[in-house]
């Protein structure tokens, strides 16, 4: 499912025209056609995408990639202590594995870890590239976040090359490199240098927290 074919989605969700929306994003109607044409390879910018979510609060992750669901309605607060999550799916941390562990789709947490569970994404991680601070199967909290700047030796969330992964963020204030590292040493875990100008690189959020697989069933 292309980038083009999710906005068509998003126009009938709202009931709303191309030339509508666009004016809704400040966005000229040429800008809005070409995301939607599969042979224009033009895509939204960072302050556009940042539109959409507030106005329609459409997942972002969801937008850019085509994992998890349009709307995601069912990360909220219970109660006055409790709220919900959602778990979108797997990330990546590595080469693949199995995970041998039933998840449910939604779990419970004290508000005192989220106080906003709407700027909050759930995956579990798929692979050993963080370990031991990240496990396996671990589930991760990442807090919605579209700016690089932040990002510095930090564990994110980004898509590259249609990819979502996880991995660690070093950043160079004297060029476009990023570089992507892992905690463990050996030849299948070397860092990985790109060029965030040339390369199709995205950051989607920053490590919130992390949630154990034995401690999920308490939540």
């Amino acid at each position: 499912m292309s980038l083009g074919y999710r906005i068509t989605l998003i126009l009938k969700h709202l009931g709303v025209t191309q030339k509508k929306f666009a004016e809704s994003l400040k966005i000229s109607p040429g800008n809005l056609s070409d995301w939607i044409n599969p042979n224009r390879n033009s895509k939204p910018t960072v302050n556009v995408l940042s539109r959409i979510y507030e106005l329609y609060k459409i997942d972002l992750t969801w937008l850019i990639t085509g994992y998890g669901q349009m709307l995601n309605y069912s990360n909220e607060f219970i109660d006055d202590e409790t709220c919900t999550l959602s778990i979108l799916g797997e990330i990546s941390a590595g080469n693949k594995h199995k995970i041998h562990f039933d998840y449910p789709k939604r779990f419970s947490i004290s508000k005192s870890l989220v106080n906003n569970p709407d700027e909050i994404l759930c995956y579990i991680a798929n692979g050993f590239y963080l370990f031991p601070d990240i496990n396996h199967s671990d589930i991760v909290l990442i807090r919605k976040c579209t700016n690089w700047g932040i990002a510095h030796d930090k564990v994110c969330a980004i898509i590259l090359d249609n990819v979502l992964l996880l991995t660690k963020v070093e950043l160079s204030y004297t060029s476009d490199l990023i570089r992507l590292t892992s905690l463990l040493d050996g030849d299948d875990y070397q860092p990985r240098e790109i060029n965030s100008e040339k390369s199709n690189v995205r950051i989607i959020g920053v490590l919130h927290s992390i949630i154990r697989k034995s401690d999920i069933r308490l939540l």
